[in-house]
C-alpha cells in the first residue's frame, strides 16, 4: 500500500534503489529488471524472478520481497516416536521443544496437546511435510490436503518447509503451533 501511494514515475526508482541495495553494485542492473520487478507486483503470490548478483525478487503477500537468494534447507526432519515404555521422549528443533508421553490421566496445560493413541494406525512421527499429508479438519471426518491449509493460512512458502508436524502415515495429527487435527481427539 505504501509503494501504490508513490506517483508512478518515482516506482521505478525505488525498484532500482532496492535492487543496488540488495545487490551491492549497480553495473548489470537495467531498466529490463526494474520494469520485471513491476510487473510482479500484478501477479500472484508465489511468483519470483532471478535477477543479477543472485538477487530474487519474490511475489508474496505483502508485495514484492527482493533480497538475496537463500540456500534450501536440504534437511529433513524425520523421528519416530516410540510409545512402547513409559518413558518421556524429548525432541527440540530451533525454539521449538516437544515432549511425548503416555499419560493416564489429562494435564490441563495450555501448551499440552493430547491424542488417543488407540486410534492410531502406524507409529506417530515428528517431521517436516511430505507430498500426500492431509489433516482433519472437522469433527466429521472432513480432511484438507496439507498444501491447502498453508494456503489458506498464507503461510510464506519458503516456511512451510520447517513448520514440524506430528503425524500417523500421511495423517497430520498437529501442525506444531498452528492446529490440531480432529480425527485423533480423545472421546
Amino acid at each position: 500500500a505504501a509503494f501504490d501511494s508513490y506517483h508512478e514515475a518515482i516506482q521505478p526508482l525505488i525498484i532500482k534503489s532496492a535492487l543496488v541495495k540488495a545487490a551491492g553494485a549497480e553495473k548489470d542492473l537495467e531498466q529490463i529488471h526494474v520494469q520485471a520487478v513491476l510487473d510482479l507486483f500484478e501477479r500472484q503470490t508465489g511468483r519470483h524472478l532471478d535477477l543479477p548478483y543472485q538477487i530474487e525478487a519474490r511475489r508474496v503477500y505483502e508485495g514484492v520481497r527482493i533480497q538475496k537468494k537463500e540456500k534450501p534447507l536440504e534437511m529433513e526432519i524425520y523421528q519416530e516416536i516410540s510409545m512402547e515404555n513409559d518413558e518421556e521422549q524429548v525432541f527440540c528443533y530451533g525454539n521449538q521443544r516437544i515432549t511425548c508421553r503416555i499419560l493416564e490421566k489429562w494435564e490441563q496445560k495450555a501448551s499440552t496437546q493430547r491424542f488417543d493413541y488407540d486410534i492410531i494406525k502406524n507409529r506417530l512421527v515428528i517431521r517436516t511435510r511430505r507430498p500426500g499429508d492431509y489433516i482433519t479438519i472437522h469433527t466429521d471426518g472432513r480432511t484438507q490436503k496439507l498444501k491447502a491449509f498453508f494456503i489458506n493460512e498464507k503461510v510464506p512458502q519458503e516456511q512451510r518447509d520447517q513448520v514440524l508436524l506430528i503425524a500417523d502415515g500421511s495423517h497430520v495429527l498437529w501442525i506444531v503451533g498452528m492446529r490440531v487435527g480432529c480425527a485423533h481427539q480423545i472421546t
